[in-house]
C-alpha cells in the first residue's frame, strides 16, 4: 500500500507512505478482486492464500490501514492462474481454476462474510488460462474453460444442475498463423454491458457475449466478433463496479451522500451524429435494465433493445434503415431522456 495526501506541495499531492506490506504471504496470482461495502463508501478488496482455502479479505476505508481478516472456505487450491471475480450487485462471488474446478458463493457486503459454496468439479479438464465473469443483471455467471462458455443461473435454486452450453470453439484461428487457435478464455464485463472474452493465444481477435442477461444459447457468445488494431496476448483490465452503492435500510447504511444519485431527467449523449448506420449512445449509469426505443419521424418504431443495468453506453447499428431523421428514447422506471440522430 501506498498513501498520497493530496492536500501537501501546494495540491499537487506528495507520498506520505510507499511500498508498505499489508499482507506477507504467497498468494495466487490474478486473483485481486473488489467490491463495494454495503455502506456505499468503502471496499472489500479479496485475494486467495496458495496451497490453502484460505481468503484474506481487506476492508478499505478512508482511514489509515486496511483492516485484514480471513476466512477459510471452498476448495484448496495451488499455485494457479484462471479468474475470481464479483457480480456487479456485490452479493455473488465465483473462483475458477480448471484443476481444482468452480466455486460459487454468497458475500455479505456488510460483514464481509462468504457463505453457501457450491463447487462444480465435474467441468471438463482443460489446461490453459480459463476465466469467469457474471452477467450485468448478476443473474449469470459465465465460465470459459478455452473450449466451451457454459452459462449457470446463481439465482436458481440448484446452481449447478442450472449449468447449460452456450458456445463450443468454432476451430478458428489467426489467419496466417493457424497453429494459434482463437479459443475461449479470460472473460471481462465492459461498460457497454457486454462481456469480452481473450482468445488465449497472440491474436487480433476477442470474443463477445452480446447478450449476457439472457438465458441460453440466447445469450448470443459471437466468437473471434472482436477484430483489434493489434496483436495482443490475454490482456484485459480487472474493472469492480465502481458505480455500485449502498445497500439501503441494510446495517450498514450509515453514510449519507454516497451511491448513485437519483436523476429526473436522462442527458444522452450520440455520436458519430450524422451516422453512416452505427453509432453510440452513452448515459448515466443505472442499476437496473432499460429499455432503447427508435422512432422515424412519423412515429413508427423502428427498433428496440434492452439497455444492461450498470452499463454507460450501448451502441447501435441502422445500417439496415433508410436515410433520414430518428428520435431514440431511453427509459427507466421513472425517468427517460430523448435525443435525434440523423442518418
Amino acid at each position: 500500500m501506498s498513501i498520497v495526501d493530496l492536500d501537501l506541495n501546494g495540491g499537487l499531492g506528495s507520498v506520505i507512505l510507499k511500498n508498505y506490506p499489508i499482507i506477507s504471504d504467497t498468494l495466487n496470482c490474478g486473483k485481486i478482486t473488489a467490491t463495494r461495502h454495503a455502506n456505499g463508501r468503502d471496499w472489500w478488496v479479496v485475494c486467495h492464500r496458495v496451497n490453502t482455502n484460505t481468503f484474506y479479505k481487506l476492508l478499505v476505508t478512508p482511514f489509515g490501514l486496511p483492516t485484514v481478516t480471513s476466512q477459510t472456505i471452498g476448495a484448496i487450491r495451488q499455485w494457479d492462474s484462471g479468474q475470481a471475480k464479483f457480480s456487479s450487485d456485490g452479493s455473488k462471488f465465483a473462483y475458477y481454476y480448471y484443476f481444482n474446478g468452480l466455486d460459487i458463493m454468497d458475500f455479505d457486503r456488510c460483514t464481509g462474510d462468504f457463505s453457501n459454496c457450491v463447487s462444480d468439479v465435474t467441468l471438463p479438464f482443460h489446461p490453459g488460462n480459463v476465466g469467469c465473469e457474471f452477467s450485468p443483471n448478476s443473474q449469470f455467471l459465465y465460465v470459459s474453460n478455452v473450449f466451451k462458455v457454459y452459462q449457470y443461473d446463481v439465482t436458481s435454486a440448484n446452481i449447478l444442475a442450472s449449468r447449460m452450453e452456450v458456445a463450443v470453439w468454432d476451430s478458428f484461428a489467426q489467419p496466417g498463423i493457424p497453429q494459434l487457435g482463437a479459443y475461449l478464455c479470460l472473460s471481462q464485463l465492459a461498460p457497454d454491458g457486454k462481456i469480452y472474452i481473450t482468445t488465449g493465444n497472440g491474436t487480433t481477435y476477442m470474443g463477445r457475449i452480446n447478450n449476457p442477461d439472457v438465458a441460453g444459447l440466447a445469450c448470443d457468445v459471437a466468437q473471434h466478433s472482436v477484430v483489434l488494431p493489434a496483436y495482443y496476448f490475454n490482456t484485459l483490465p480487472n474493472h469492480p463496479n465502481f458505480f455500485l452503492g449502498k445497500i439501503p435500510g441494510s446495517s450498514c447504511d450509515t453514510i449519507t451522500g454516497v451511491g448513485i444519485a437519483e436523476l429526473e431527467e436522462l442527458v444522452l449523449k450520440l455520436f458519430p451524429n450524422p451516422t453512416t448506420g452505427e453509432f453510440t449512445i452513452s448515459f448515466p449509469v443505472q442499476q437496473g435494465s432499460g429499455l432503447l426505443q427508435m422512432f422515424d419521424v412519423v412515429g413508427n418504431k423502428v427498433k428496440e433493445e434492452v439497455i444492461s443495468p450498470w452499463s454507460q453506453y450501448k451502441q447501435i447499428d441502422i445500417t439496415g434503415l433508410p436515410d433520414g431523421i430518428y428520435f431514440c428514447k431511453i427509459k427507466w422506471d421513472k425517468i427517460e431522456g430523448r435525443v435525434k440522430v440523423v442518418k
